[in-house]
């Protein structure tokens, strides 16, 4: 359901000011300890003696900032029949990756 009413103008952001620089700040201290936070994940994976859900929540994060989290499987009925049309009419005439686009119909009529 699209906003209908929004307490700002058209155009206008509604974070003006752009990101508080506090995050960054606290990003940037929390970057500094990446090597203590995978040490620390990775004592936790190998300890015998810690509980089991600890050790695969360790290991799984350990995997996912290695490789990567898994892709997600979605279900998708490709024998459903469904059409796309884009319209690219706005590009008419103008300079799209280095080429310009060519209306073979206009060449025709001598446009």
């Amino acid at each position: 359901m699209p906003i209908t009413n929004t307490t700002w103008a058209k155009g206008q952001s509604g974070n003006p000011g752009g990101r508080p620089r506090i995050l960054e700040a606290v990003r940037d201290i929390a970057r500094e300890s990446t090597t203590l936070a995978i040490e620390t994940l990775r004592t936790i994976a190998t300890d015998t003696d810690a509980p089991h859900a600890a050790r695969v929540s360790a290991a799984t994060a350990l995997l996912d900032r290695a490789w990567g989290k898994p892709a997600q499987q979605l279900p998708a009925d490709i024998n459903a029949a469904q059409t796309v049309t884009i319209n690219l009419g706005w590009l008419k005439g103008r300079t799209v990756g280095g080429f310009i686009e060519h209306d073979e119909d206009a060449q025709a009529r001598g446009s």
